[in-house]
């Protein structure tokens, strides 16, 4: 019941540290419109319409504070099911489609994020970017477990997914979409150090003809 009538959505402009307080259904547009580029704009938090947090995540970006490369974004986040939230397994199930993330090698690349069990080692094959789900049960005010969220079956079938997934992005080589767009490299001194060496080389154009003085390349045949 509480749910029927939408929530509220806190979105983060990680760029300018600003957040915007947004409601569904009636900014659902406006939501996804931001969320498209999850680059800038992320979900920091969400409420019911009374108030109640359902979830909070982190969402600062480390080489926005200090301007360049500094650590890794390793984000985290609470989710409050259940009762007046939502099922566990709503909450579940956001990751059996593996999307795509910022991340991988150098953390510089466009890869699925896997879902994985418990204290999982990352792969050397690429560095996949992986998440890991710890659930608690609240007993008399006093979390108990946790339970290993992706440790059942189900979830080896998705981390299948997940690595043919990677296997065909990282088959584009460096061209983007498999590389993130400059903006977003996290070793971005580097990648500015070469451009630099390119710009250096630039020569304007000269001597082009006017558009006027072009010969037409295509004849019709009538």
């Amino acid at each position: 019941k509480s749910l029927a009538k939408g929530v509220n959505i806190n979105i983060m402009d990680v760029e300018k540290g600003k957040i915007a307080n947004l409601s569904l259904w009636e900014d659902k547009p406006i939501i996804e419109a931001a969320l498209m580029y999850p680059g800038r704009y992320v979900v920091d938090s969400v409420y019911t319409k009374d108030g109640e947090p359902i979830l909070d995540a982190s969402t600062d970006r480390l080489h926005n504070i200090a301007g360049v490369y500094v650590g890794k974004d390793d984000p985290i986040f609470i989710v409050r099911t259940q009762k007046n939230f939502p099922a566990t397994e709503e909450a579940g199930s956001v990751f059996s489609n593996p999307h795509y993330v910022a991340g991988n090698t150098r953390g510089s690349h466009n890869m699925p994020l896997m879902p994985v069990k418990i204290n999982s080692a990352a792969t050397i094959n690429f560095c996949i970017p992986i998440v890991e789900a710890l659930v608690f049960s609240m007993h008399n005010g006093k979390l108990t477990g946790p339970f290993d969220g992706f440790s059942t079956p189900d979830w080896d079938y998705i981390r299948e997914i997940a690595t043919k997934k990677a296997l065909a992005m990282r088959s584009q080589g460096f061209i983007h979409p498999a590389t993130l767009v400059p903006s977003e490299l996290e070793y971005a001194e580097g990648y500015n150090a070469i451009m630099d060496v390119l710009h250096s080389k630039m020569k304007p154009i000269q001597d082009q003809p006017q558009k006027d003085q072009r010969k037409e390349s295509y004849e019709d045949p009538d």
